[in-house]
């Protein structure tokens, strides 16, 4: 998912600068795909699942 929709939907859209810096600081999983920057979601939620 593209960083600025994930800061959509996960209703930072106010402020997605945040977003884009946790991007970058890597406490997001991404993958950058041509230019664009992606969130991984499907391995952000294996990661939330697995700190239980």
């Amino acid at each position: 998912m593209p960083w600025p929709k994930f800061a959509e939907w996960i209703g930072m859209s106010d402020e997605p600068i945040v977003v884009r810096s946790w991007v970058e600081r890597g406490y997001l999983p991404s993958l950058k795909v041509g230019k664009r920057t992606m969130v991984n979601v499907a391995l952000l939620v294996q990661q939330l699942l697995d700190q239980d």
